[in-house]
């Protein structure tokens, strides 16, 4: 498994690739979102689209993560190929995060929200 944490604007993207399962792969996300939020970050963007593999585990971790930045005033998007949205709908979870199937969508979704801030 690989991560890899960069920036797009005001955005942090975090690409994933691999198993995202229990064990170490689960941990080496969880250090680099800790790490993130540390450093003051909570615009992210977790790009799955090369995510091969993903066990109740994570899906816990990310709702776990989504809470925790949510509760920093941040945004957490996901980047998700259709094998692993079908898991995020058959366990309700798409109901939770805002799903995007590529990376400039989820993108132009932080850029539409600060477009439209403080407009009632």
């Amino acid at each position: 498994m690989g991560i890899d944490v960069r920036a797009r604007g005001a955005v942090d993207v975090v690409d994933v690739r691999g198993d995202l399962t229990r064990g170490p792969e689960l941990e080496g996300l969880r250090d680099r979102l800790r790490g993130l939020l540390a450093a003051g970050e909570s615009l992210l963007v977790l790009n799955l689209r090369e995510v091969s593999d993903l066990d109740s585990y994570a899906l816990g971790e990310l709702v776990i993560w989504r809470e925790r930045i949510r509760k920093r005033d941040g945004v957490i998007k996901l980047v998700l190929p259709a094998p692993v949205y079908d898991l995020f709908v058959a366990t309700r979870l798409d109901s939770l995060f805002e799903i995007f199937r590529d990376e400039e969508a989820a993108l132009d979704g932080f850029a539409a929200e600060t477009e439209t801030a403080g407009i009632p």
